[in-house]
């Protein structure tokens, strides 16, 4: 949805918004809002994820970075040499957004019985592109009318 690579990757952030996602290890990631509010993302579309066939799991890591990035969150990275936080990129925000999509998939999966699969990926995908549409426009109407 939205393109990110037009946006500079070479601005450094001193201090993230708490809608940012943060990519690294440690408490300070971890109990970051940014990435807590990802995390229950995750949780959120995790099912529907494992439920569906693999030509349309793409569109889940998707939806969740799309949601941090109408939500005005970035990727966020930091440099340990400057400390300053650097925008990882949409490939790399989909690549962290698919890994975490796929942690405990294999279990989970097991647990999912067959017409439930069938049932929740179709559904899950149309509900998506309802809310998808109407937050787009909410934000292209802040866009518009804030500038």
């Amino acid at each position: 949805m939205t393109d990110r690579s037009l946006l500079s990757q070479d601005v450094g952030v001193a201090t993230p918004s708490d809608a940012d996602v943060l990519a690294g290890r440690g408490n300070a990631c971890n109990f970051h809002p940014g990435n807590e509010y990802f995390r229950a993302l995750v949780r959120k579309h995790k099912v529907a994820y494992v439920a569906c066939p693999k030509p349309q799991k793409g569109k889940y890591s998707r939806i969740i970075v799309d949601e941090i990035y109408i939500r005005g969150g970035r990727f966020l990275k930091q440099n340990t040499t400057d400390k300053l936080w650097y925008d990882i990129g949409d490939k790399k925000a989909l690549d962290k957004t698919r890994q975490a999509l796929r942690e405990g998939a294999p279990e989970l999966l097991k647990e999912i019985k067959p017409e439930v699969r069938d049932y929740i990926c179709p559904r899950v995908m149309h509900v998506y592109v309802s809310v998808q549409n109407s937050m787009f426009q909410k934000s292209l109407r802040r866009r518009l009318f804030m500038a």
